[in-house]
């Protein structure tokens, strides 16, 4: 019978066998190259009879495939090391052959495909008793250089507004509190002093004991929530939110909802503390206060802050007047402000307080309910309860209703219903005094 061969004509293979061809004939060039040098190394080694009784590396790795059940990504390893000795596979030998099959490999890559198998095996050949345990260097990482998360007021405040509004609390506590994720998820309504306006965090594992001032918009957040015992803020279920070890993974989702409804992308929840301190930085100016505020004992971080120039602190100061503080403004209302004046450029340079007094935001026509009770200085259970104007349906959702600030004029002028202003004595005698003791 004739023998019938399985070797398929050259002229017929694939590019992937022509690859996997090529790859071989690199791999058994490398071998031979090796070998020789090992040779060359030890010329009484195989005169003497050591490298017989020796464990070759397929050996090993059969062993280690037994114990580990998977031995998938060691295939070049195996055909470039395959019958080679332990005791001949030395760190010179290793870098050569990382050389030879990762040319233009970057060092992260190199380390995680090539050196990373290597000392699993040797460190399972060292645990078994079959070798030595040795250390096998790998080539160093390049580390980029460590960059201070950055975040627009203007960007902040799209985000807030794109919050639902059982997370905007929440967020706006870890975006201006000063406190890491842990400690404003189980921050607690004892730790919050509304008299003195400070939170006080207790001392933690990285952080110390501290006293934080409450940012004008967070004050205004607390206020409006309706506990006053327990936790501050509580989950979806209305229980309180549990301690662990990466406390940003439990709002993660919402998190990131709010910061895909704003159009950003990169940002996560650890870096709104570094977000915290960059404007904090920038109102205060005081690095130390800055170290004690931010709970940092070291103060290795702080080197990275204090690279920031007096020219961009100066604008992230203006921006977060503009952005960050209640009530919070639109696009819109920046926008319609930011209009140059006729005789702006021949005035006279003013005094900061007079710009800072001329520049009020002028109000929208329409206003969001929360907006609304702080225009009639009321809040907003009391303003739902005592004014009759009907808000302005723009939708089907609650979200869409706005009041229109001339008929709140209306009836501010004329709460009674009369055709003259009675000062408002009539509707405040309405209101009830609160039940309980309020925070002031």
């Amino acid at each position: 019978m004739e023998s019938v061969s399985h070797s398929s004509p050259s002229g017929n293979k694939t590019p992937n066998q022509e690859a996997t061809q090529e790859k071989r004939q690199e791999s058994a060039s490398t071998v031979s190259e090796v070998q020789s040098r090992a040779t060359l190394e030890h010329p009484d080694a195989s005169e003497n009879g050591c490298n017989e009784t020796q464990l070759t590396f397929d050996e090993v790795c059969s062993l280690y495939e037994e114990a580990a059940g998977n031995l998938s990504g060691y295939e070049r390893l195996l055909a470039t090391f395959g019958h080679m000795p332990l005791d001949d596979i030395t760190q010179e030998v290793i870098d050569r052959v990382a050389e030879r099959l990762h040319p233009n490999g970057k060092a992260s890559t190199i380390r995680r495909n090539y050196f990373t198998r290597i000392r699993a095996i040797f460190n399972f050949a060292a645990d078994k008793g079959l070798c030595e345990r040795r250390k096998i260097a790998a080539p160093p990482t390049e580390r980029q250089p460590q960059k201070v998360p950055t975040l627009h007021p203007r960007d902040a405040n799209r985000i807030i507004r794109a919050c639902d509004e059982r997370f905007r609390p929440l967020f706006i506590c870890l975006l201006l509190s000063g406190g890491h994720a842990q400690e404003c998820l189980s921050l607690c309504w004892e730790q919050i002093d509304f008299v003195r306006k400070e939170i006080r965090f207790p001392k933690t594992k990285s952080t110390a004991k501290r006293q934080v001032p409450i940012h004008p918009l967070l004050f205004e957040a607390l206020l409006h929530l309706p506990r006053r015992e327990g936790a501050v803020f509580l989950r979806p279920n209305g229980e309180p939110y549990k301690e662990r070890r990466n406390a940003g993974a439990s709002i993660r989702h919402v998190f990131a909802e709010a910061r895909n409804g704003a159009g950003l992308k990169n940002l996560r929840v650890r870096d709104l503390h570094s977000i915290w301190a960059t404007l904090e930085l920038a109102r205060n100016r005081n690095v130390p206060q800055l170290a004690y505020r931010g709970g940092w004992a070291d103060g290795a971080s702080l080197p990275l802050y204090e690279r920031m120039s007096p020219a961009e602190l100066d604008e992230l100061r203006d921006a977060h007047d503009r952005w960050l503080l209640p009530p919070l403004a639109t696009e819109e209302d920046q926008q319609h402000s930011e209009k140059p004046h006729a005789l702006a450029e021949n005035s006279p340079p003013k005094r900061k307080s007079e710009s800072r007094r001329e520049d009020a935001r002028p109000l929208p026509r329409l206003l969001r309910r929360e907006e609304a009770a702080h225009y009639c200085a009321l809040s907003v259970e009391y303003f739902l309860r005592l004014c009759p104007v009907p808000p302005i349906k723009l939708g089907n959702s609650k979200r869409l209703e706005r009041y229109d600030i001339k008929a709140l004029d209306a009836w501010l002028d004329n709460p009674a219903g009369g055709g003259t202003s009675s000062g408002g004595s009539e509707w405040l005698g309405r209101v009830e005094k609160p039940r309980g003791r309020r925070p002031r």
